[in-house]
């Protein structure tokens, strides 16, 4: 019904580069048991920056989501976000929002859907203090009315639909196809309602 919500690996600056692009050429090949040992590897490594860190435990997140090792996934996405709660550069805290989503996605997979709403919650409210991009939060509540259909919340889910399609409508032309996948999910959850007039 919906993408996968994990699949993503940050960027590299080319510092990084040298310690994290053959971990994440062996992510896009799927091969995340090697992927893991590499990542594990470089973490063994002597003196990395918190940065560093940061960057090692998103990357081994995203591996043990593919392996659907969630528990593990978690603890590791967790560890990513002590480091970057413990920054004080300005420059986390689009990651530390992303960190956040990246553990509600994982509650998603594992259908713990309360922890997902909660960790999305969490998302919106450090994005808002952030001032994050309307286009962010558009998306978070999209993961929210999707995350609410499959709780059947319907009521909760339609709100939040309804959130993120009056954030679109001030800053995406009319016929953007962000609103035709909005539209559709909607209909999904319509569907799910069983109002297939509404659908």
């Amino acid at each position: 019904m919906f993408a996968n919500p994990t699949k993503e690996i940050g960027s590299a600056t080319p510092k990084q580069d040298d310690l994290f692009s053959a971990g994440d050429w062996l992510y896009w090949k799927c091969e995340y048991e090697k992927a893991r040992e590499h990542f594990q590897a470089v973490l063994k490594q002597p003196l990395l920056s918190a940065s560093d860190l940061v960057r090692c435990y998103k990357s081994m997140g995203a591996v043990e989501v593919e392996l659907k090792n969630y528990d593990e996934a978690v603890n590791i996405y967790n560890k990513q976000l002590s480091i970057m709660m413990a920054s004080d550069s300005s420059s986390t805290k689009e990651d530390i929002i992303s960190c956040y989503l990246s553990i509600g996605k994982v509650y998603w997979l594992k259908l713990d859907y309360n922890q997902a709403i909660a960790y999305h919650h969490r998302a919106l409210e450090f994005g808002r203090a952030s001032e994050l991009s309307s286009s962010r939060i558009s998306a978070v509540h999209k993961n929210l009315a999707n995350i609410y259909t499959n709780a059947k919340e319907f009521d909760l889910a339609l709100e939040h639909f309804q959130k993120a399609l009056d954030i679109d409508h001030q800053h995406l032309r009319k016929d953007h196809p962000q609103f035709g996948q909005t539209y559709a999910n909607m209909g999904m959850m319509y569907q799910s309602k069983q109002h297939y007039k509404a659908a």
